[in-house]
C-alpha cells in the first residue's frame, strides 16, 4: 500500500511494521453482509501527500494511454494509405 513510508507527510509520526507485502489492496469484512458482499476495499485515508503522488501517477498514466492510442492511430492511418495506393496501383496497371 505504502510504496515509499521515508517520503515527507506521508506518515504521521506512527511506528509502522510492515509484516507482509500482498499484490491484492487490503480487505476488511463486515457480518452484516452476505457472503458476496463480505469482501469490500477499505477506505483509504486522505493525505495531501499520496493524494498528489496519485494524481501524478495518473497524470503519467494518461500521458501514456494518450500516446499509445496516438501511435494506434498513426499506425491505422499508415495502413489505409498502403492499401489505398496497393488498390490505386492495382486498378492503374489494368
Amino acid at each position: 500500500m505504502l510504496r515509499n513510508i521515508n517520503q515527507p507527510k506521508l506518515c504521521n509520526c506512527t511506528q509502522l511494521a510492515v509484516k507482509k507485502i500482498n499484490e491484492q489492496p487490503p480487505r476488511s469484512s463486515n457480518p452484516d453482509r452476505t457472503k458476496t458482499e463480505d469482501a469490500w476495499l477499505r477506505a483509504r485515508s486522505c493525505s495531501a501527500a499520496s493524494d498528489l503522488l496519485c494524481f501524478e501517477q495518473n497524470k503519467r498514466y494518461r500521458l501514456r494511454v494518450t500516446e499509445r492510442h496516438q501511435q494506434e492511430a498513426d499506425q491505422c492511418q499508415t495502413r489505409f494509405r498502403i492499401h489505398q495506393l496497393r488498390d490505386y496501383n492495382h486498378f492503374a496497371l489494368r
